[in-house]
């Protein structure tokens, strides 16, 4: 009993690679795609490196439905871009520093898919309900709303249903199992 258990544990564990991100009480995390194929780039400007606190699978709170989410150490007032074109469908920013509620931006993409950017500065918001933005505009500046630490969370969920999907990012470099945990990344032209 005991060696078909380790059998089990052992597979998903070289099923993803180094099991770095990849496994915890929730399950295994896959179905990425290949980072050329990516319809995201990274949600801040060319040039630009951040450090990723928070990525997916993690199990401190980026678990369950918010598993496949990454937290970007951005300070108060970095440049936060649309990661893909679409539709802004949500806009609420009114929220201060710290406290419990989040600034947040909702963008619908053409495949009914939406990305969510939180922790947002408040009043900072640079689109409206009902715009469209292309990849790559300022949509916001980043903040600290609903927490201590200036930061900026980013996931994407389907178009129904409230589960965060694996997406990679195409302006950066290879990463088949999502951004890994405490790594730097840069934004590198599309």
């Amino acid at each position: 009993m005991k060696k078909s258990v380790l059998v089990i544990v052992s597979f998903f564990l070289v099923s993803c690679g180094d099991g770095a991100n990849n496994v915890n009480m929730n399950g295994v995390c896959t179905g990425y795609t290949s980072h050329e194929n990516s319809p995201y780039s990274l949600p801040y400007p060319v040039g630009k490196s951040y450090h990723l606190s928070q990525g997916n699978c993690s199990n401190w709170s980026h678990s369950g439905k918010a598993r496949f989410s990454y937290d970007f150490d951005m300070e108060i007032g970095d440049a936060v871009l649309a990661s893909r074109g679409g539709q802004v469908i949500l806009v609420d920013m009114r929220y201060p520093f710290g406290g419990t509620k989040e600034n947040e931006i909702q963008i619908r993409h053409e495949d009914g898919s939406i990305a969510s950017y939180i922790h947002l500065l408040a009043d900072s918001n640079l689109v409206s309900a009902g715009d469209w933005v292309q990849p790559g505009d300022q949509i916001a500046s980043s903040g600290s709303s609903g927490t201590t630490d200036p930061h900026m969370h980013f996931h994407v969920i389907q178009s129904t249903g409230w589960d965060t999907i694996p997406i990679t990012f195409s302006n950066t470099g290879d990463h088949p199992n999502g951004l890994e945990e405490d790594t730097e990344y840069e934004a590198f032209p599309r």
